[in-house]
């Protein structure tokens, strides 16, 4: 599974997007309402699961992680030395993330308000399963859950008849919740155009569906048609979770009410499975360790480079760091985590990687640093995951939290034998300390 949000978010919306590319050119020209309205809805449903799934695969490189044998040393904290600080992106869009979400949100409430106005306003007529209210403000036509809001001055018994057919099909189909579901997508994902796309496809269905509803129901198709003709373009306002009977989709209406229905035409659901295979080979497929392989037991022994980097001002501690959940879980990370580079594939680039960083008194990771690497492109991999690390339970010393250095050797292998993100451990030793006597 994808462990970084940002990027998760992303292969969603990637996902959404060519969903909803696929129903524009293969479903949507057909009269297949209740197939289209279930695709669109289980589309977001994929898209959501797609990038979470985690299927294992193995690759002939390895990258194994050995028990250290260098001891964790602690660092008296010294006072920071002030630098200008870097842009920070990851909370500049969260800033922009949570305007525009606030934004929507704010939209929708008001929304609700108004709603809560109208029925305030509104007369009663008919009370029961769904409920009719009458409107003084004209031509006015919408329903939402069990309502059904609608204008009665001017209005002919016959036409009262069709709008009300009209509004109780969305009512029947239970269309409020996926507008429920649309205005959930539209706050958090106001930023992609698809989402805004997504969702005028799925109230066009709404609107098929509840037109092929009427006239299934013994309406008269011409003085239906014609009721529609009189309502096209006027501007009324009623809330957006709401479904309303006049809209700017009378021209798609039409040629999907006079559209004959084909068998054949609900199998074109069928050309999906491609897209959905291509998507899970893109986002699903991870490399994970093959656990038939035996385990091997080795231990990295202290090297000079290692030595020259013990400073005086280092000292002992009472309780060493530890990694949330313990070594298990810090060996799951390492395997879930690391990536074989392609480019180092390419180049059948092996060796150590000797990492060592810093375990700050708040269990954050801290200059992280190469002591020792066979080439930069293995060194830029370990950096780049290591500054991804999540927090540590810090060291103690005399029940404070301090500073601490952590020695981290990463090899990376070109046998054929070795599995993909294979872990060596050697059975209750603590990978990448020791305690110091």
């Amino acid at each position: 599974m994808y462990t970084e949000p940002l990027y998760y978010i992303l292969a969603t919306q990637i996902c959404l997007a060519l969903f909803w590319i696929f129903y524009r050119s293969v479903l949507a020209p057909k009269k297949t309402l209740a197939l289209n309205r279930y695709f669109l809805l289980t589309s977001v449903a994929l898209s959501f699961l797609i990038p979470a799934l985690s299927i294992p695969v193995t690759e002939p490189y390895g990258i194994m992680f050995e028990a250290a044998g260098q001891p964790i040393e602690t660092v008296i904290p010294q006072e920071e030395v002030s630098s200008p600080s870097s842009f920070d992106w990851g909370k500049a869009l969260l800033i922009i993330q949570l305007i525009g979400s606030t934004g929507v949100l704010s939209f929708l409430v008001a929304g609700i308000l108004r709603l809560r106005q109208v029925t305030h306003h509104a007369t009663p007529i008919q009370n029961g399963k769904i409920r009719i209210y009458s409107l003084q403000a004209p031509d006015l036509a919408f329903s939402i859950s069990n309502r059904i809001y609608l204008s009665t001055a001017n209005r002919d018994e016959t036409t009262l008849q069709q709008i009300v057919a009209h509004e109780t099909a969305h009512i029947h189909f239970h269309h409020s919740r996926d507008i429920a579901l649309i205005c959930v997508l539209q706050t958090l994902f106001w930023w992609n155009p698809f989402v805004w796309l997504w969702r005028r496809s799925l109230r066009e269905v709404h609107e098929f569906q509840a037109d092929d509803f009427v006239l299934n129901n013994g309406s008269d198709a011409q003085q239906y048609i014609t009721l529609m003709l009189n309502l096209n373009g006027l501007k009324v306002k009623y809330p957006e979770f709401a479904n309303g009977f006049c809209n700017s989709l009378t021209k798609k209406r039409l040629t999907m009410i006079t559209q004959n229905r084909s068998k054949w035409a609900r199998y074109r659901v069928l050309w999906s499975l491609p897209l959905i295979g291509t998507l899970m080979l893109c986002f699903s497929f991870t490399e994970q360790p093959n656990t038939s392989e035996a385990t091997e037991i080795t231990e990295q022994k202290e090297t000079d480079a290692l030595s020259n980097t013990q400073s005086p001002q280092h000292q002992d501690f009472d309780v060493p760091p530890q990694f949330p959940g313990g070594q298990e879980a810090l060996i799951k990370w390492m395997t879930d985590t690391f990536k074989y580079p392609k480019e180092a594939q390419k180049k059948k680039l092996s060796g150590t990687v000797l990492c060592r960083f810093v375990i700050k008194t708040d269990g954050s990771v801290d200059d992280i640093t190469i002591v020792e690497s066979p080439d930069a492109i293995l060194s830029k991999v370990v950096l780049e995951t290591m500054q991804n690390m999540p927090k540590w339970k810090p060291a103690m010393k005399n029940n404070q939290p301090v500073d601490c250095t952590f020695v981290f050797p990463c090899r990376f292998s070109q046998e054929s034998s070795i599995p993909y993100n294979h872990v060596k451990v050697k059975p209750k030793t603590n990978i990448g300390h020791d305690r110091k006597n």
